[in-house]
């Protein structure tokens, strides 16, 4: 029988490629990033169309409603039609920058409005939205993230 700690280690890499598996993004060709608006640059980071962004993104099948589930209580959203709208909304008027995402381990589009404490990802090829929410810290959580490249 192996030792225990080899069972809670395997036990422990199921429940991560589990937990990855909605914040997955799906392959794609890549797309080029499209000039935007000063504002909605950051330094180091290519620019961005945040119209565009807010418009043409998608939820992986069934993870709008997921997502809702879990954080849709953090806020004030009816429902998912609402949550989806301040995910978009967090787009269009949040600063942009770039970080890697804990559980899927790739490089994601993150926007972060302080003002309403909202953040948003989306995948790097600026296709999907992959999650929407009220970080428990603020904007130490978005400074926090692993190669964060938001400035205060």
């Amino acid at each position: 029988m192996p030792p225990v700690s080899l069972l809670r280690c395997l036990f422990a890499l199921v429940l991560v490629c589990l937990g990855g598996a909605c914040s997955r993004a799906e392959p794609g060709p890549p797309v080029a990033p499209v000039s935007a608006s000063p504002a909605s640059t950051v330094t180091g980071s290519p620019s961005v169309d945040v119209t565009r962004i807010a418009r043409d993104a998608t939820w992986a099948p069934g993870s709008l409603v997921d997502h809702f589930g879990k954080h849709g209580n953090e806020g004030p959203w009816a429902d998912a039609g609402a949550y989806d709208r301040s995910a978009r909304d967090t787009i269009r008027t949040g600063r942009d920058f770039t970080y890697i995402d804990r559980t899927a381990n790739v490089r994601r589009r993150g926007f972060y409005d302080a003002s309403g404490n909202r953040f948003t990802s989306v995948t790097e090829d600026l296709r999907r939205i992959t999650t929407h929410f009220r970080p428990d810290t603020g904007e130490r959580s978005v400074v926090l993230l692993p190669e964060s490249t938001y400035r205060r």
